[in-house]
């Protein structure tokens, strides 16, 4: 558990010293939306850039981390069905030696 707390946060520091430096940078660039040319700098590009990368990546592990409990569900299924077929399997038992 803790290593996973350090590994975020030293991608915490790194995306930050990556936004910092991203902009310092204001070289304008041209960018072409839509057949629409617009003059950005590379800083905020490249800003953009992260942040969207952040927002796919946790909007993935949201989606990932909801597929667990339905794992966990699923397994309790799983035993309760076993528990039925073995009632069941018990009670067939009975009835046969009831007769």
């Amino acid at each position: 558990m803790l290593v996973r707390y350090i590994g975020l946060i030293a991608c915490c520091l790194v995306s930050v010293a990556f936004l910092v430096l991203a902009l310092t940078n204001q070289q304008q660039a041209a960018l072409c939306v839509l057949s629409h040319e617009f003059q950005v700098s590379l800083g905020l590009l490249l800003a953009g850039v992260l942040v969207s990368g952040f927002l796919t990546g946790t909007l993935t592990g949201q989606i990932f981390s909801h597929q667990a409990p339905t794992n966990k569900r699923q397994l309790e299924w799983e035993v309760q069905d076993a528990k039925l077929i073995a009632q069941v399997k018990s009670d067939r038992e009975k009835l046969l030696e009831a007769k």
